[in-house]
């Protein structure tokens, strides 16, 4: 799926679980409007999805630590996101 950012920036990401990755206030767009913003060429390439995952799961690491030396819960969807990058891994 193409994605546009507020700076006219095109970004293509394969699983919209990872849309939070993207600059705030990006919004879907066909592939048609990305070649005409990008001149018929995207400017980004596409992002990995194990990547993404490995990403996600990096960005979220804290969550675990604070669990281990606090005891505070990890939010349910934290951990979905977590479990589902797992899988595409």
């Amino acid at each position: 799926m193409y994605y546009k950012d507020p700076n006219n920036e095109v970004h293509f990401l394969e699983d919209a679980n990872f849309k939070h990755l993207l600059p705030e206030n990006s919004v879907p767009i066909t592939k048609e409007e990305a070649e005409i913003l990008s001149n018929n060429a995207p400017s980004k390439t596409p992002i990995d999805p194990k990547e993404e995952a490995k990403y996600y799961l990096y960005l979220t690491d804290w969550y675990v630590t604070r669990l281990m030396e606090t005891g505070k819960a990890i939010p349910e969807e934290i951990l979905l996101k977590r479990k589902q990058a797992r899988e595409i891994i």
